[in-house]
């Protein structure tokens, strides 16, 4: 019998736009953001198939390493930046693979194996999203699993200072260095020594990364119009007073409405005491504290009462990288067990949609910081209008709810 072909495509980088990007945007790239680069082993002449694995701290830095490297660089990307015109077509001239963040989705799987068989170079973020404070996120363990399986040769980059010049939380740029380190990290013959698990080890170990440990060797200066402005997109939970949404930042200052406590950050990325009892090294430390007590937070808070809510809330549904349908207007509330949204319709009552915080899936924070989840396949987007409410926060609430509930403590 004969076997029949595959009709599938290979998604393909257009060489031309490549080129030319590689010339344009690297020299803007690299005077911008100062680049260094550190490649004993010349890894940017070499061709594919390869996969290329990277540490995620800015915006831009897909388009530096792409810039950086002979080949054309196909880069995994979420899904929804394939959703407006613009974007979907500059994503097609690069040749990225679409993906639904968190969530299972086979045709890109498919297309990266299309893209390695006919000799491509794939580009990876093993953390699945950019870093918020500057230190590598935990590694999502489908991606040693992929590697495990293919046992295909695999090169890192770790990229230094990318945080500091434009953090996620961050509107403006600052001006210091990125250093862009290129290495070997797997060869075909080397799998054997490794199974999945210490495989998964060795991507963590060589993806590990931070900012505020970096600066604490060879500290640089990163000097920018308003430094500490929209930092409480990052930090929502006042470290002194425990209360949500009362963080305030401008110029260099982060201080509390509520109980007056402030922080000025510098230059180099560390934080220094002003009012207050707590004192903090650095965003990274005071993320790692707030977390700390927003989960004693909720193991001690009753499922009746609202822990949070926010207003000037505008909702969109969609599905995967299909154009987003406005849904509603209105405020959200968060209880441990649901979210409730109170949607405004004109008519003098609230239209009420619930969602089970533990069957909410694919939760992430989009570009623009959009909060994004899947509630029964069905994809919703929490638009909030005032830029300074914290996206990260329902997102990691809600991370936290769920993971506390799988452990039985909540």
């Amino acid at each position: 019998m004969e076997k029949r072909k595959s009709t599938k495509k290979t998604i393909r980088p257009s060489k031309c736009f490549n080129y030319f990007t590689k010339i344009v945007l690297g020299s803007f790239l690299r005077v911008r953001y100062r680049i260094q680069i550190i490649d004993p082993e010349k890894v940017r002449k070499r061709k594919g198939p390869f996969i290329l694995v990277a540490n995620h701290v800015n915006f831009w830095d897909p388009f530096m390493i792409d810039t950086l490297i002979r080949p054309p660089l196909q880069f995994v990307t979420s899904d929804n930046i394939f959703r407006g015109t613009v974007f979907r077509i500059l994503m097609k001239l690069y040749g990225s693979i679409p993906k639904t963040k968190f969530m299972p989705d086979p045709s890109s799987a498919g297309n990266l194996l299309r893209v390695l068989h006919n000799g491509g170079v794939v580009g990876i973020y093993p953390e699945g999203r950019r870093t918020w404070d500057g230190d590598t996120i935990e590694l999502i363990p489908d991606v040693s699993r992929l590697l495990y399986r293919l046992k295909i040769p695999v090169a890192a980059v770790i990229i230094d200072g990318g945080y500091l010049s434009k953090p996620r939380w961050g509107h403006s740029f600052r001006k210091g260095r990125v250093t862009i380190t290129f290495s070997t990290l797997l060869e075909t013959e080397t799998y054997s020594q490794y199974d999945q698990q210490s495989l998964h080890s060795l991507l963590t170990h060589t993806i590990n990364h931070s900012d505020t440990d970096s600066q604490k060797k060879d500290p640089v200066p990163y000097r920018g119009k308003k430094p500490a402005e929209y930092l409480e997109q990052l930090i929502f939970l006042c470290p002194e007073c425990k209360s949500f949404g009362t963080m305030y930042s401008e110029n260099d200052m982060l201080s509390c409405t509520h109980c007056g406590y402030q922080l000025r950050y510098d230059e180099y990325g560390f934080f220094h005491l002003i009012q207050g009892t707590q004192d903090f090294e650095s965003p990274r430390d005071l993320n790692n504290k707030q977390l700390d007590l927003l989960r004693n937070i909720i193991k001690d808070h009753d499922e009746k009462e609202t822990l949070f809510s926010d207003g000037q809330l505008t909702i969109y549904t969609g599905y995967r990288a299909e154009p987003l349908i406005y849904f509603g207007r209105g405020r959200a509330e968060f209880f441990l067990d649901r979210i409730v949204v109170h949607i405004v319709d004109g008519s003098g009552e609230d239209q009420i949609r619930e969602f089970s915080v533990p069957d909410i899936q694919g939760i992430n924070v989009q570009n623009k910081e959009k909060l994004e989840f899947y509630y029964n396949w069905v994809l919703y987007r929490f638009d909030f209008e005032n830029p300074r409410i914290s996206s990260y926060k329902w997102f990691k609430t809600v991370q936290l709810v769920q993971e506390l509930r799988q452990r039985g403590n909540a």
